[in-house]
Formats: structure tokens, sequence, C-alpha cells
């Protein structure tokens, strides 16, 4: 098959997130597939951007095939965000088509916001049978209003409202990251029929034991662990929506004596070291880590910790990359959040704690930590059989693939 991935913010391993597009790409490529990444050439997820010259550059990662199209740096989400955006929808549709070959089995959109919908469908008319699918990862508008707080009058709360329901229905196949997305998405004409849950993954290969890299933090870590404490650990962005300010609440109510280790960066960081040092808690921040080392950091871990503010997107799903790092680590899992899904309690690796009460929080972690060190093994490694059978990228790719290979029979027939 011939795959057309359009995704404003792909990334690869050199460059950083976002690394679902490169992963499910490299899968299909090593079936026998060819496949065309379209990425903008600024991204404020990655963490570096790729060397590229003119408004369309294109290289070949790992037999993948990456084309870029100019978009002005930014930061935050200002007026230069939105430029670099509307670039990436207009180059897609003014510039891609006499670039590459317009014939493509599958056209795949997945670039956050819905707006890619236009080019994919200019080049669904120039290939003859061609499978669209649409892979929303946030619903909108909500996701602007509900997150972000913009009115639901705004043009470009409107724009994207409007090219999300064209997206559902228009395309042939949805795959999500959220299994409960379809009951959002069916308001705006998407079928039933034609949605698919596909979650975020793990690359196993990361986790192979002759690919760890030891971790910066492991001397650090391990002064901790002398003095006899155990570690509940979080690994991850310190933003709001990862609500740590509920983990330090917990932290004051538990009756253990383990040591809070934060592992991370990000615009909350500041606060939250200052509302700890006021409060003397037992809680040390240790700063970012390459996404390589994270195996090695984990390893240390006794306890891990996810955390997510209360918000009511997540009655549709969640699907967070760090948990799946957690479950990989064989570690069990504190996780807060009132979502449909819940992979901690199917796994049975952990204790989700929905309720928002932070004593709720702070005995999960008083329960684990009371189990012995073997039972907390065998707690763990559920979670990481868990997380190999159903969200390593091998298996995700070829579930996409074979989702792609039915439904085109159905549109041949």
């Amino acid at each position: 098959m011939k795959i057309l991935l359009l995704n404003h913010y792909a990334g690869n391993k050199e460059l950083g997130m976002e690394f679902r597009p490169y992963f499910l790409a490299k899968v299909w490529v090593t079936l026998g597939h060819e496949v065309t990444v379209v990425g903008s050439s600024f991204s404020h997820v990655r963490g570096r951007q790729p060397k590229t010259d003119g408004l369309l550059s294109e290289e070949s990662v790992e037999g993948i095939r990456y084309i870029w199209l100019y978009g002005i740096p930014y930061i935050g989400s200002g007026i230069k965000r939105a430029i670099n955006i509307l670039q990436y929808v207009l180059f897609s549709i003014i510039l891609l088509p006499k670039k590459i070959d317009r014939d493509f089995d599958v056209i795949v959109t997945s670039s956050t916001y819905p707006l890619d919908i236009f080019p994919a469908l200019l080049f669904k008319r120039f290939s003859k049978n061609a499978l669209l699918v649409f892979e929303p990862h946030d619903l909108w508008p909500m996701a602007l209003t509900e997150l972000g707080g913009m009115s639901p009058k705004h043009p470009f709360v409107l724009i994207n409202g409007a090219a999300e329901k064209i997206a559902c229905k228009t395309s042939d196949v949805i795959i999500s990251m959220h299994p409960g997305n379809i009951n959002h998405l069916v308001t705006r004409g998407a079928k039933s029929e034609n949605f698919h849950h596909v979650p975020n993954g793990v690359n196993l290969d990361d986790w192979d034991e002759g690919n760890l890299i030891e971790s910066s933090l492991r001397s650090v870590i391990k002064g901790i662990k002398k003095k006899g404490q155990p570690i509940v650990m979080y690994v991850g962005s310190l933003s709001l929506a990862n609500n740590i300010d509920f983990l330090i609440e917990a932290s004051l109510k538990t009756r253990n004596s383990a040591q809070y280790v934060i592992v991370g960066d990000g615009p909350e960081r500041g606060r939250l070291e200052i509302l700890v040092e006021r409060n003397g808690l037992p809680i040390c921040f240790l700063g970012h880590i390459p996404k390589r080392e994270i195996p090695d950091t984990l390893a240390q871990a006794d306890v891990c910790f996810v955390g997510f503010q209360t918000n009511p997107l997540y009655k549709y799903g969640m699907s967070a990359n760090k948990l799946w790092d957690y479950m990989m680590a064989a570690k069990p899992i504190v996780m807060s959040i009132a979502s449909c899904n819940d992979p901690v309690e199917e796994a049975n690796c952990g204790i989700t704690v929905s309720s928002g009460d932070s004593n709720d929080l702070a005995k999960a972690f008083d329960d684990i930590l009371s189990l012995s060190e073997e039972e907390r093994l065998v707690m763990g490694n559920r979670g990481k059989k868990y997380v190999v059978e159903n969200n390593s990228y091998d298996v995700l790719g070829g579930k996409c693939l074979a989702i792609f290979e039915d439904n085109i029979t159905k549109l041949k027939n």
C-alpha cells in the first residue's frame, strides 16, 4: 500500500515528539508498504527542528519519506502559531500536489487540529478508491472552548468545528486513541461502524536491555534509596494538566515514609518548588531527562504516579504515553483520573483514584506501599504484560493495517 500521513507535528527519534506517526510508519515500512509523512518545518513539541531549505524539503528516515512544509517559528499559542497552522494547510494544498505522486491507497489526517481534512480531501480526489482515515487527537471545538477558554464564537473555534464536522462526514474510517470519542463524533456526523480504537503505544526496542542508557539521575536516586525510604516517582511535564498539586496535597496526608521524586520540567515547576519548600515536604525535583533515560530512571521507583486535572473531556477516554512507560517499567501505578477507560484497572497493576479527593490518593499510596516488595513486583509485571500485548507499536501498526485493508476491500466492492 501507498500511505500518505498528514501530521503537522510529526517527529522521529532524532527530532523528538510527536513519535506516534514515526513508530507507526516504521512498522508499515518494515512490512513492505510505502509511507510519506508530511509535517511542518517547525513544531513546538519537537526537541529540535529538521534541516530544511525553502518552502518544501524532503528527506528519508529509516525508509520513511518525510516532507517538511515551511512553518514560521512561534512561542505559545498566539498569532504566529495560527499562521504556522494556516501555512501547513495551505502549502499542503498548493505545493504538495506538485511535488509528490498524487495516487495513494490510504490518506491519514492526524494533525491534532482537524484542518488537514481539506488537503486530504484534495488528495482523495486525485487517488482512485483511496481510503480516507481521520485520526482525531482532540475533540473540536471543545479542545478550544473547554481547555483553552476561547469563546464558541471565535473564528478559529468556528473553522475548526466546521472542519471536524466535515472530517466526520467524509472519512471512510475514524481511528481514535480515546475509546469514548465516538460518543462525541456521532453528534458531528460520524458513523459508529466506521470507528476504531487504536491507543498510544510504546516502542519495545527502547526497553530492550541492550539499548538501555544509564540515567543521569541514578546516583541521586540511589542516595535517596540509601535512607531506606520507598520512592514514589512522577516522570513527565510539570504543567497544570498533570495535576502535581494533587500529588503534593496527598503527600501531606500519607502514613508512609516515602520520598516523592518528580522528574521533569515545565511552566509550573517554580511555583511547585516554592509550595514544597514552604511546607517542608519530602518531595524533590530532579529536572528534565532525555527520553532514552526514562527506562533506567523508572527502574529506581517503587510506585509511579500519573495524574490528570478534572476535565469533562476525559469522559471520552485517555491514552497517556507516560502511563505505558510506567507499565513497561513493571512498576505499580497510582493514577488520578475520572475517565471512561482505565488501563490500570484493566491490567490490575495499581489503583485508580477517580474521586478527586486527596485523602483517597494518600490511601492509595499507603495501600500499595504496605505491600511486600514481591507483591508489588507481581502487580507491576501485570502492567508490563498488558502493555506488551496491547500497546506495542508492532501490535498497533498491524492493527491499523488490518483496518486499512479491510476497508479498502469494502470500498472496492
